[in-house]
């Protein structure tokens, strides 16, 4: 093979390298949310979690002087408001602030 042909031949492969790495965390970030909707389940029945009651507990964190916690967990799923949460980690967060 001459120098040329080889050069494309591993850019190319590294083109094909970076889709199947997109891919994988793909597969990864769906099996993690479907790992942890299937626990939620587990822990309290087959019930979806709403906006509403998120809001809900949050409310009463705050009374409870935990605000702070609150603010820690939005940041922990990297949104600084609960309108910016994504419906998928409803059900984490839920779990997650009725333990604070």
């Amino acid at each position: 093979m001459t120098d040329e042909i080889m050069k494309v031949f591993v850019e190319q492969l590294i083109e094909c390298m970076e889709g199947i790495t997109e891919a994988l965390r793909l597969v990864l970030q769906e099996y993690h949310v479907n790992i942890a909707e299937r626990e939620f389940e587990e822990r309290y029945g087959n019930t979806k979690v709403t906006l509403e009651e998120i809001k809900e507990l949050f409310v009463k964190c705050r009374e409870d002087g935990k605000e702070d916690k609150v603010r820690e967990l939005l940041m922990l799923f990297h949104v600084e408001r609960l309108s910016d949460l994504e419906e998928r980690d409803y059900a984490d967060v839920y779990s997650i602030a009725k333990d604070l």
